[in-house]
């Protein structure tokens, strides 16, 4: 049997070629083009809610071959966005209500994604936690406070917290790291104790005021007496309260609510019946207030909450909801709300309206813009030096009822709600 040879054809003569065969093939054909598959939207990038100063993260999944991508901004192209995730690296306040979408394209064709809406909120928890109460050192929502009424910040921004259900002041650093400055929570807990003195980590803290100055020293309201702590952290009694006095070193007075200080390190002290100013030399004066008998408490004057001075010598104190000012001159009035009191109410003067509580307090920046915690509308309210009032919006709304109010030198505001300091930037 012959083997199968493939066919020859001479070609030149000497060189023998191989045929092509009809029906073989043909060495000029192509491999077929790869088939592109258009692009789809698997899963559409989210909305998001972030704290003003952090990122804000957004991600589209598509399916198809050779995608490109680009990002848009209210419709407009973001230069360089051209990856399947974008980060806006440091959010502000004025980022709010953004639009964020993508565009995904190849060869085949293209597809839009729905918009992704930023939402910036000035509103954070700095320590603590809005809902769970207890009593524990510790960093952020590690930490636990229980009752914590008022605050103030030191020139380090440092926060220091009326914790009142447990007998102590918690210190606050602008990381949110909790510590327990001074107190200890006693074994009987019943009523309101007079204060202790001596180191601070044997005393026996009720606080229902406090500031701090500039030299360290942390002063607060407790009882019938005003007490400091002070560097060494030791708490000392800085003014005892008896009932009856006139001008000099004994107040009669009842509970501190509003503590503030001025320029000259005069301390002001606000109270039940009275208004009255400590001077560094401990020299004590009426500011308002009448003195009457001893068995009546020493003076009559609007029931007061809450103190600012501002760095032309205006006094402000707050009682039945209202704003009252003291000028230097010695002029009274009442510079904002009335005691009609509760639906919050922007406006100037007289007609603005607040709610009235016990626990307002008030913080002043270096314009004399004052800040007021309203507690039972939930709110944060702007006084201006003209008497315009108007309810802080722009960092977003409040987690639960405000008490207690600070500001930092960069402007930001801090607050108590639940058991937690809340931070509030405002810009």
């Amino acid at each position: 049997m012959m083997g199968k040879f493939p066919y020859y054809r001479r070609v030149a003569a000497t060189l023998l070629v191989p045929a092509v065969l009809a029906g073989c093939g043909s060495s000029d054909s192509a491999p077929a083009p790869p088939v592109i598959q258009p692009p789809a939207i698997v899963t559409q990038p989210a909305s998001v809610t972030v704290i003003a100063g952090g990122p804000a993260n957004f991600a589209v999944a598509a399916s198809g071959t050779n995608l490109t991508y680009q990002w848009k901004r209210n419709g407009a192209d973001i230069q360089g966005a051209n990856a399947a995730s974008y980060a806006l690296a440091t959010t502000q306040l004025g980022d709010t209500k953004s639009k964020f979408s993508v565009v995904v394209s190849n060869t085949a064709g293209s597809v839009n994604s729905t918009e992704a809406a930023l939402t910036v909120t000035g509103v954070a928890v700095v320590a603590g936690s809005l809902t769970e109460k207890g009593s524990a050192d510790g960093t952020g929502s590690a930490a636990r406070m229980s009752g914590p009424a008022c605050l103030t910040l030191d020139g380090a921004g440092n926060a220091y917290i009326c914790d009142q259900d447990n007998y102590s002041v918690r210190k606050v650093t602008p990381a949110g790291v909790v510590s327990t400055y001074a107190g200890q929570t006693p074994a009987d807990q019943s009523g309101f104790p007079q204060p202790t003195t001596g180191p601070a980590d044997t005393v026996r803290i009720y606080a229902n005021s406090i500031l701090a100055d500039n030299i360290g020293n942390v002063y607060f309201g407790s009882g019938t007496q005003l007490l400091r702590i002070t560097p060494a952290r030791n708490v000392e009694l800085t003014y005892d309260f008896p009932i009856s006095s006139l001008d000099g070193r004994a107040i009669g007075a009842l509970i501190p609510y509003g503590l503030a200080i001025d320029g000259a390190s005069t301390l002001y002290l606000a109270n039940q019946l009275s208004l009255r100013k400590l001077s560094p030399a401990g020299k004590v004066s009426m500011l308002e207030g009448k003195e009457v008998a001893s068995a009546q408490f020493g003076t009559v004057a609007p029931y007061r909450t809450g103190l600012a001075v501002d760095g032309a010598g205006n006094i402000y104190s707050v009682y039945k909801g209202k704003l009252r000012k003291l000028a230097p001159d010695g002029t009274s009035f009442d510079f904002a709300g009335s005691s009609d009191t509760g639906t919050a109410v922007d406006g100037r003067g007289t007609a603005a309206r607040f709610s009235n509580s016990l626990w307002v307090s008030l913080a002043i920046d270096p314009s004399g813009i004052l800040y007021m915690p309203d507690y039972e509308n939930s709110t944060i309210r702007k006084i201006t030096p003209q008497g315009d009032v108007t309810t802080v919006t722009a960092a977003g709304p409040l987690p639960g009822k405000p008490m207690g109010i600070a500001i930092d030198g960069s402007g930001n505001l801090y607050t108590l709600i639940g058991n937690a300091l809340v931070k509030i930037q405002l810009q």
